[in-house]
């Protein structure tokens, strides 16, 4: 099946061309005309949006021509498509910059990926970041586009491992995502003055995953290792205590996994033997490394995860954060801005429905890839027609964590006077229960962390009472806050692309993962950290693994 897209509309996804408007049509026309050879040519991917959108750019082009001949106005005017894209460009700074306060006077910054070498990148992220520089003189042509083979929705790290596994085996693919960038939950985000990221999504490598090991390599990067120190407040004192060991002290008796499940609450409360601290160290690394409600979770697949790994507590960070790793995957035509509302399906046959910038979409292809996050799929954000009963179980007996995750930028690391190398501060009784810092890089920033019930008691806040938390935490643990400069903050319950930070099996939920992930007629495949079963769901290994296996399923 072939779509007719105007050629004019793919003029957005040409980067390097000045808005010359009324100015040397014909000599931009032939510059236009190599390009889109050029990216038409890689891969057969698909670069545009069907004909409605296009004709609704050749109306506008109408307009612009009108008003640049306007006489009374006193010469050539701008572009209204070029003032379009730029009130585009402003929505997505004022989207990302809300997130970003400058508290002394300092502008606000605002984050904007890097431009790998070499990522051919689509109609709408050009749209979107960079604004319409349209030529009013140009001549539109059709273009004849050929239908993917696969659909890949979500370009988190699921999404984009799967796109290129396919692309490696010859198929192509087109990825559609609602964000305004690429990463899904990593979020990487680089500002002046700083020499290290600020990651506000995933930010850990956690043991040595192969398949994040085998990717740093191919990206040409590595990984640095975090130092592990840790300070608890106990009896208002900080104190040096291994929290995993202190843990893991809590889940020593494995005759869980052969009794009937419980949730991880009362688990512990019928656990005898330990200490207040232990239970309430157990409690807090619960809630905040698997983001998990103790009440919810369950006892067995807690205690099977952190009784698993000797290597739960090695970690580590990719060197320029996760978003150089995710870069060396967007190979395939990402479409950015494009909201799935609805998957219709049958044997052999997907149609994705949507809106991109107010257009609304159709993409079709013979199979497709679901990497939502769990949240959304269990939101019923994304209407699935015939809608997926095989998936309702699984479904119920997952759940999303919820977190809040502040990072605090202060003029000078105030922390390093009394706990210099120190990495972690725990304060189990704040709203924030714990804050590290960047080492072995040594920049002025406190990560705050909030996950499980302490991330739903933050949920709704405003964003002023939600600071004034993260800061009294603070003070809880340092007995003083120094002096702030900056705040970048995000609350991954409450954003509508994710609805969960990551996900966790609820009490009974034994074979929810397996089955979340199975296949549907050989046209549906399914990837995410919640459906990995390889012992890493959660991260963002568990992404990609899943997302490999999803894409070699469908192969």
């Amino acid at each position: 099946m072939e779509h007719r897209v105007e050629k004019a509309q793919l003029y957005h996804a040409l980067h390097g061309f000045p808005a010359r408007l009324a100015s040397e049509p014909a000599q931009l026309g032939g510059e236009i005309e190599k390009a889109l050879h050029r990216h038409v040519g890689i891969g057969g991917g698909v670069l545009g949006q069907v004909a409605d959108q296009a004709l609704r750019l050749e109306r506008r082009f109408d307009d612009v021509v009108a008003a640049d001949r306007d006489p009374a106005g006193g010469g050539r005017h701008e572009s209204r498509d070029h003032a379009h894209g730029g009130r585009l460009s402003r929505a997505v700074r004022a989207e990302e910059a809300e997130h970003f306060a400058a508290l002394d006077g300092e502008r606000n910054v605002v984050y904007r990926p890097p431009r790998a070498e070499g990522l051919r990148q689509p109609v709408d992220f050009y749209h979107a970041k960079r604004g319409a520089e349209l030529s009013p003189n140009y001549n539109t042509q059709s273009l004849r586009i050929i239908v993917p083979d696969v659909i890949v929705i979500g370009a988190g790290a699921a999404g984009l491992a799967a796109a290129d596994e396919l692309a490696h085996a010859g198929r192509s693919v087109l990825v559609v995502e609602a964000r305004s960038r690429i990463g899904g939950r990593c979020w990487t985000c680089r500002f002046p003055g700083l020499s290290a990221p600020v990651e506000l999504g995933a930010e850990f490598i956690h043991g040595r995953p192969p398949v994040t090991l085998a990717l740093l390599q191919r990206a040409g990067s590595a990984a640095l290792d975090s130092a592990r120190t840790q300070r608890f407040v106990t009896d208002g004192r900080l104190r040096a205590i291994d929290a995993f060991a202190e843990a893991r002290k809590a889940m020593r008796n494995t005759a869980v996994l052969k009794v009937k499940d419980s949730s991880f609450a009362t688990f512990l409360a019928r656990k005898r033997g330990l200490s207040r601290r232990t239970r309430s160290f157990a409690r807090m690394m619960v809630e905040g490394f698997d983001a998990a409600d103790p009440a919810r979770a369950s006892a067995r697949a807690i205690v099977e995860e952190w009784c698993a790994s000797p290597q739960l507590g090695a970690q580590f960070r990719p060197l320029g954060g996760y978003s150089a790793l995710l870069d060396s995957l967007a190979g395939s035509d990402v479409r950015l801005q494009s909201v799935v509302r609805e998957i219709r399906w049958e044997r052999g046959s997907v149609e994705v429905r949507g809106e991109c910038l107010g257009t609304r979409f159709r993409h079709r292809a013979p199979q497709a890839i679901v990497s939502l996050p769990l949240g959304v799929l269990q939101s019923d954000a994304v209407r699935f027609i015939p809608a997926l009963k095989e998936k309702r179980p699984a479904l119920k007996k997952l759940a999303s964590g919820p977190v809040v995750k502040i990072a605090l930028r202060f003029r000078a690391a105030f922390w390093e006077e009394e706990h210099p190398g120190v990495a972690f501060f725990h304060s189990p009784a704040a709203a924030f229960p714990t804050f590290w810092t960047p080492l072995p890089t040594r920049v002025p920033f406190l990560i705050g962390w909030a996950g499980g019930p302490k991330a739903v008691r933050l949920a709704g806040l405003k964003r002023d009472e939600v600071v004034r938390r993260a800061l009294h935490s603070l003070r809880s643990i340092f007995g003083r806050q120094g002096e702030l400069v900056a705040i970048h903050a995000h609350d991954w319950q409450a954003d509508p692309y994710a609805r969960g930070a990551y996900s966790y099996v609820t009490v009974g939920g034994e074979g929810a993962r397996q089955a979340l992930q199975a296949p549907l007629g050989d046209t549906l495949y399914f990837a995410g950290e919640a459906t990995d079963t390889q012992g890493e769901a959660g991260t963002v290994a568990g992404a990609l693994q899943s997302g490999l296996l999803a894409a070699r399923q469908l192969i």
